[in-house]
């Protein structure tokens, strides 16, 4: 006996010998190939805005490294070599792996300990012995040349925003490096309490020159982080592996921010009751 399911024809194992049929049993219940789906490393500049006026100082710079999986469980370690010879492992993170360096004072410094070379993605499946390897040239960095900003407007807005409306932030657009194939500007918030992400705009064209915070996104008298980046990607393929790739070169702008606090209830009571008051008393 069989039946047909799409493409593929599924035959009976009392149609087989045993042997066969018991083959056929375990290959049904064969799970789908581990597959790694993206391989990536970041090389970031951050500057610090506190006043309305663009920063000019790099605040530091930090390196990032990670592969993602088709389904969290495929693997159960990560690590990547690179020149030196060094060797990182890649803390679980979600359904992939990354790792984030401390800051480096300068591209320089953090290019002395992360260079120019072969970087060597392995992620591993203790249990089935499987692993599966993917590979970046990183040969060049693809910064854009401006730095991320707030308009003063914005920034001063931001400084007192109060959750309950809606707040446009406008900031600048850049050109993208001519060495990338993919340039997005993020705007995000964050708690610098737990580097939680409250809010994103997502991937923007680089040419956007504003975002929008819904109303009610943020919680009052609460301190937030609004970061501002730049990103150069160059997305491509480790054609031996079969497994995408993406190096990015980010440039980033923070601006710390609290947010207002609403007057009390019993305030807005008060001043209710003396308008009542006065109005009684004019009238007499």
């Amino acid at each position: 006996m069989h039946r047909a399911i799409g493409k593929f024809t599924l035959i009976s194992p009392t149609c087989l010998g045993w042997q066969a049929g018991a083959l056929v049993l375990l290959c049904m219940a064969l799970p789908v190939r581990a597959q790694l789906t993206l391989v990536n490393i970041y090389n970031n500049v951050r500057y610090n805005q506190t006043t309305t006026v663009a920063p000019t100082t790099i605040f530091g710079a930090f390196f990032e490294m990670g592969c993602s999986v088709q389904t969290a469980g495929d693997f159960n370690s990560a690590s990547v070599t690179y020149p030196g010879p060094s060797m990182q492992s890649l803390p679980a993170v979600g359904t992939g792996f990354s790792y984030q360096t401390t800051y480096y004072p300068s591209v320089s410094a953090l290019h002395g300990a992360y260079p120019f070379g072969t970087y060597t993605f392995t992620a591993t499946n203790s249990v089935t012995m499987s692993s599966q390897t993917g590979v970046i040239n990183y040969s060049a960095d693809y910064f854009t040349s401006s730095i991320p900003a707030f308009a003063p407007a914005s920034y001063t807005s931001l400084q007192s925003y109060k959750p309950s409306t809606a707040l446009t932030v406008n900031f600048n657009s850049y050109t993208a490096n001519p060495g990338d194939n993919d340039p997005l500007t993020f705007f995000t918030i964050y708690n610098p309490s737990n580097e939680q992400a409250i809010f994103t705009s997502g991937g923007l064209p680089n040419t956007a020159t504003s975002a929008t915070i819904p109303a009610g996104t943020l919680e009052p008298g609460t301190e937030y982080t609004a970061e501002l980046d730049f990103t150069d990607r160059l997305l491509g393929t480790d054609t031996v592996n079969d497994v995408p790739t993406l190096q990015g070169s980010d440039v980033r702008t923070d601006v710390s921010f609290i947010t207002a606090t609403p007057e009390p209830a019993s305030c807005g009571i008060l001043a209710t009751g003396m308008c009542l008051l006065l109005r009684r008393r004019s009238r007499r």
